[in-house]
């Protein structure tokens, strides 16, 4: 598979659409792609994933590959900088 896969941690939905918005000007329009918060960017063939704490940013990065994560920093049950320090601790793995 070579789409390039960005996960996007942030738990104010406005936000997150944002940040969709942002990556649909460079790589497209999206496209449903299974389930919810997944979204295909066509033009660049690009998958984005949504988690909306720090906690699901965590799980999400351990069981998939992404070629770049966008990390909120201030989130309820784990904030951006534990879920980060897990997530480069999963990565030394």
């Amino acid at each position: 598979d070579n789409r390039l896969r960005i996960l996007v941690v942030e738990d104010q939905i406005a936000n997150q659409k944002v940040a969709v918005a942002l990556l649909q000007r460079v790589y497209g329009e999206p496209e449903r792609n299974g389930g919810e918060g997944v979204e295909m960017l066509r033009k660049g063939n690009v998958l984005v994933d949504i988690a909306n704490n720090g906690e699901e940013g965590v799980a999400a990065a351990s069981s998939s590959s992404y070629d770049l994560i966008l990390m909120d920093i201030q989130m309820p049950i784990m904030d951006g900088l534990e879920a980060s320090r897990k997530i480069r601790e999963l990565e030394k793995e």
